[in-house]
């Protein structure tokens, strides 16, 4: 999902509508992650004892807070995505690398891991995003990393298998934390894919 999406919808509550093998049959869920993308494997809750069931993910939407299909009470919470490349769960990850709110020049980094696949978001704008939103003032950036440089890439920074969070955030964190991280790669032998538009 582009990172100006994902500014836009901060307001929003995400549903995802899900199947249990038979995609004629769906079930809303929420989430907060913006992260899950249609045809993932996702963990839900499933009554009575709303023990974590497999799900696969048959669309995502949008909703303002005011204009729910369900009720915001009654409709349960999606766990987490589901790791198919090792057969395990993981947490949602999602962290913020950098962000920088004014009137004249603003910018946000963020790191993403989805199905054990590492993205980090650029976007720089020229004025505050959250008050107006030009597309000519805007400045987008991806760096992409598969599967396999993902866990190189974490087996670098963490050998013991520690909370690779913090560990990252020290490392690559602030604005010119995307110049070390590709550095690091470029040392190390990881690659990675580079996008970006203007």
């Amino acid at each position: 999902m582009p990172l100006k999406n994902i500014i836009i919808a901060l307001d929003n509550v995400i549903y995802c509508s899900v199947s249990f093998g038979e995609p004629d049959k769906t079930y809303y869920y929420q989430t907060d992650d913006d992260t899950i993308l249609i045809g993932e494997k996702v963990i839900v809750p499933v009554w009575p004892e709303d023990n974590g069931v497999p799900a696969y993910v048959q669309k995502v939407q949008y909703f303002d807070k005011r204009k729910v299909p369900f009720p915001l009470s009654k409709t349960k919470h999606i766990i987490r995505q589901a790791n198919e490349e090792n057969g395990l769960c993981i947490p949602f990850q999602k962290l913020m690398l950098y962000k920088k709110i004014s009137p004249l020049e603003s910018q946000i980094i963020i790191a993403v891991l989805s199905s054990a696949r590492f993205v980090i978001l650029g976007q720089e704008f020229g004025y505050d995003p959250f008050i107006t939103y030009k597309r000519e003032d805007t400045h987008e950036y991806k760096y992409s990393f598969n599967w396999e440089n993902t866990k190189l890439l974490f087996s670098l920074l963490s050998p013991d298998q520690k909370e690779i969070k913090p560990i990252f955030l020290e490392m690559f964190g602030g604005k010119s934390g995307c110049q070390r991280l590709s550095k690091f790669c470029d040392e190390n032998g990881i690659e990675y894919t580079f996008s970006v538009e203007y």
